[in-house]
């Protein structure tokens, strides 16, 4: 890699590091104690050898542009705690292959006809790609996509390859998409659940009790909605519930938040696969329906701002609600935030879910072109691209998530590392993102006056349908 240009990695990444640059408390800016996770790592290797070396080889990722959020790498050194762990992941993924590692960035829009055309040609310019799940699917209809299990030395079980989300968009036994520890899109676009610990106290509770309720397995929607019950309230008296109020949650962006981001925390989903692998449409089943009236109801009551702009977290900052839904992106914007917070995983659906499930939005999938020069080429270096991100970088990650902290408390630690340790992602966002897609859901179902869940897929179900016939049809050609 040249150490020359600076170049961005991701919109949260780079309000990340614009971050780093304000003053801040030493204890904030202090490298967290990495020990536990070393020894961990240290236990496990990448699928690949240390006598596999592709000598004078460049590989070249082909990453999507999109407000600049889907970039893998950094270019240079800049003392910035998260941006070294990024270059150095790749570093020493180019001294242990002696290859080079080099990331192109085209335009979102013109991604598929790059993938098709290099298809069509045979173009092997490009070794891997990243790309967002909404269009992977035209590329992978159009065959310029191979599966991943083509790839070599990766296993897609392993724990930097997020094996729940692998298995989940596996179809019919082939995984043309994934999420590889080496980009952090993932984890900036995580949901979690932030909460305002002053107010907590000042409502006689301690933020240890929603700790304690997380790992006896009772933080679950009905607490967390009786919680925002027992704080909102009209502080101006005037009658009327706005932006001056007291809420018991405001959103950093409504769609992913009460929409999509509560069907998946429950353990639901709008589409899944059959037990012969096929992909079929599940949205009619009795515990996705429940999700999405427990989305609608959420977003409906009293308890919820609904009028603040997307992107912000204003009435969190100033103290005017007690839980912020948001991606892990949304967590800079609490920098002036005068009162301490703590995370939390997406609440479960009751005391009987097994796990917590938090949901990774709109994430940029590992895709591998069918016009790749050599797969085990590209699967050695993905593989120890991912591995090493899963060995750094989410430490990084976490760090810089914690900077605007006013204490380093270790619950708060141990709560993203939980958080980012049970990532699911939406497999109808994907596959199907015109009907089963998070802002789809929200827009048609979730902010209606009415509740319309069974008159939205009836109608819907047929044209989903139609378009799920076809990638069965492709799956089953290709198999």
């Amino acid at each position: 890699m040249k150490f020359t240009k600076f170049l961005p990695i991701a919109l949260a990444a780079a309000l990340l590091f614009a971050a780093c640059g304000e003053a801040a408390k030493p204890a904030d800016t202090a490298a967290p104690d990495t020990t536990a996770e070393e020894t961990t790592a240290a236990e496990l290797t990448s699928g690949v050898p240390d006598d596999v070396k592709f000598e004078g080889e460049t590989f070249n990722l082909l990453s999507a542009n999109y407000k600049e959020y889907h970039w893998s790498f950094v270019e240079e050194l800049n003392g910035d705690f998260l941006n070294d762990a990024i270059f150095n992941m790749v570093a020493d993924a180019e001294n242990k292959l002696g290859c080079e590692i080099k990331e192109t960035q085209k335009d979102i829009w013109e991604m598929q006809k790059i993938l098709s055309q290099a298809a069509a040609s045979g173009d092997t310019s490009f070794d891997a790609s990243n790309y967002s799940g909404r269009f992977a699917t035209f590329c992978l209809l159009d065959g310029s996509l191979r599966p991943l299990e083509d790839a070599g030395y990766i296993d897609l079980t392993s724990e930097w390859w997020n094996p729940d989300v692998s298995e989940d968009m596996s179809m019919m036994g082939k995984t043309y998409f994934t999420l590889g520890s080496y980009n952090i899109l993932a984890l900036n676009y995580t949901m979690a659940t932030i909460f305002n610990s002053k107010m907590l106290e000042d409502f006689g509770h301690q933020k240890d009790e929603l700790y304690n309720d997380v790992d006896s397995g009772r933080w679950t929607y009905d607490k967390m909605r009786g919680l925002m019950t027992e704080v909102t309230a009209d502080l101006d008296g005037d009658g009327k519930m706005t932006a001056a109020d007291r809420y018991g949650l405001s959103c950093f962006y409504q769609t992913c938040s009460l929409g999509t981001t509560t069907v998946l925390s429950c353990g639901a989903k709008m589409m899944g696969k059959d037990d012969d692998g096929l992909p079929i449409l599940v949205w009619e089943r009795e515990d996705t329906a429940n999700a999405v009236q427990l989305a609608f109801d959420i977003y409906h009551s009293d308890d919820v701002l609904l009028n603040q702009e997307g992107y912000t977290a204003d009435n969190f900052v100033a103290g005017n609600s007690l839980f912020l839904s948001t991606f892990f992106m949304g967590i800079t914007s609490l920098s002036e935030m005068q009162d301490d917070y703590g995370v939390l995983p997406c609440p479960k659906r009751d005391e009987a879910q097994e796990k917590y499930l938090n949901p990774t939005i709109d994430p940029a999938w590992v895709l591998l072109p069918i016009s790749c020069r050599d797969p085990e080429f590209s699967g050695a270096v993905l593989e120890q691209l991912s591995f090493n991100g899963w060995k750094t970088v989410q430490g990084a990650y976490r760090d810089v998530t914690l900077k605007y902290k006013k204490t380093r408390d270790d619950n708060s630690i141990r709560m993203i590392d939980l958080i980012f340790s049970n990532l699911v992602a939406d497999v109808g966002s994907t596959y199907l993102y015109e009907w089963c897609g998070y802002d789809h859901i929200y827009g048609n179902v979730v902010s209606k006056k009415d509740f319309g869940w069974a008159s939205y897929i009836e109608k819907k179900s047929k044209p989903a349908q139609a378009e799920l016939d076809k990638i069965i049809a492709f799956l089953a050609e290709n198999e």
